[in-house]
């Protein structure tokens, strides 16, 4: 049980995942370096409490268990996953960015239901409404603006999105040509 729980700690604290392909080598990997952890446990029943404080990546290649902790290899692995954490960061800015345009597009409904009602109310007083026009168009203009804004925002993102899935399979790549590197060297020690 306590494993379970460390796992799925290390898994909640994870800040990258990588989806390697269902036919690869690598079947699960434990990657701690410089205060971040990612996790990739696929039916393993990984122990975390016998791994070693500090950095190290415990993967299974092939079904054998291997550890790293040769501060160039993980710096290395770190590095090949580096533009796809930046990418992932641009992304998230534009999502912010998205939220805020959502936020004001609310914004603008309530202000122009508002003034709607205002409206309403003038009309069944018998007052008159055109006073009103110039305020309607204005918030429609707005409103017209943000759905632009909005739009070219989602294509953006769904741009990044491709371009992180890219950069993902490259990474994938480099990673299983440093661990082939590193067991062939003797970096990647059996566990």
């Amino acid at each position: 049980m306590k494993t379970a729980r460390a796992v799925l700690a290390l898994a909640l604290a994870s800040i990258a995942f990588m989806v390697f392909a269902a036919d690869s080598p690598l079947q699960s990997y434990v990657f701690k370096y410089r205060g971040d952890t990612r996790v990739r446990i696929i039916n393993d029943d990984v122990n975390t409490e016998r791994f070693p404080a500090g950095d190290y990546l415990w993967f299974r290649w092939d079904g054998r268990p291997y550890r790293i902790t040769d501060a160039r290899t993980l710096a290395q692995l770190d590095e090949a996953y580096r533009p796809v954490r930046e990418a992932k960061a641009e992304s998230r800015e534009i999502k912010t960015r998205r939220r805020e345009l959502k936020t004001r597009e609310r914004e603008l409904r309530n202000e122009q239901r508002s003034l709607e009602r205002e409206i309403r109310t003038a009309s069944r007083r018998g007052d008159e409404v055109s006073r009103y026009e110039s305020d309607v168009r204005t918030i429609e203009r707005k409103r017209e603006t943000l759905e632009r804004d909005m739009e070219r925002l989602e294509a953006d993102l769904d741009r990044r999105s491709d371009r992180v899935d890219s950069l993902r399979t490259e990474a994938e790549r480099k990673w299983m040509r440093l661990l082939e590197d590193a067991m062939r060297s003797g970096a990647a020690k059996k566990d």
